[in-house]
């Protein structure tokens, strides 16, 4: 592994790595080898800080235990609240920061939802979007753009605040290929939501309404995309 980033590191120029973060943690290995085998290359002033994803609060605290890990990225949003209930507040414990993805909730959370785009739209490997959800899930986000429309808002920008609200430890990622929609979003740095709007927004969302979690789930069709394993993480993690 070494060897491999002093070659890469050559090759950009670069002295070291800000974050080492693996994009998911192998259960058949034991994460104390996996960030201790990281942990050498920050040793080695290869390294900085190191970083995980997608895992569960046990193992972020054996992780930690390992080596101090610095971040913990998850999936957060109105649609998967599921790191509120113990992999956030163990992050806080710790003193590690939360990245968080999927924000706008693959979509369901961008707005212009028609008739049409629901039908295009039925189907994948997203529970979220079965046929028997989608359109129950399109009626929840369509709930919230109403509260997003008498604030002067966009659906998108809504979402991000909600998440910005959440705490200063928290750091939404923003997935787009567009600058127009990476601008949307920065805007939503300038709203501030009360308590009153919290509530209102979760509301209009209740987590038991949701149809379909937001991760694709372990059946015959998806093995062919997914690592047994590494689906059963994504189930651990919903």
């Amino acid at each position: 592994m070494k060897n491999y980033l002093a070659y890469s590191l050559k090759r950009l120029q670069l002295d070291y790595i800000d974050l080492y973060q693996p994009a998911r943690i192998d259960l058949g290995i034991p994460v104390e080898e996996t960030i201790g085998a990281i942990s050498e290359l920050v040793q080695a002033g290869y390294v900085k800080h190191i970083g995980v994803t997608q895992v569960d609060a046990e193992t972020l605290r054996r992780a930690h235990a390992t080596h101090p890990i610095r971040l913990v990225e998850a999936e957060y949003s109105l649609f998967n609240r599921s790191i509120e209930q113990d992999v956030l507040p163990t992050a806080r414990e710790l003193g590690i920061g939360v990245i968080a993805f999927g924000t706008v909730a693959h979509g369901l959370l961008a707005g212009h939802w028609t008739d049409e785009r629901i039908q295009k739209s039925k189907g994948g490997y997203v529970p979220l979007f079965f046929e028997e959800n989608i359109e129950k899930n399109v009626s929840l986000s369509k709930k919230l753009g109403e509260i997003a429309a008498k604030k002067q808002m966009t659906l998108s920008q809504l979402a991000f605040a909600w998440i910005l609200s959440k705490g200063e430890d928290i750091t939404p990622l923003i997935g787009t290929v567009s600058p127009a929609h990476l601008q949307e979003a920065l805007q939503s740095l300038d709203f501030h939501l009360t308590e009153d709007d919290i509530r209102e927004i979760e509301e209009a969302i209740p987590e038991h309404e949701i149809a379909g979690a937001s991760f694709p789930m372990c059946n015959l069709e998806t093995e062919r995309l997914f690592a047994d394993k590494e689906c059963k993480q994504q189930i651990r993690t919903i």
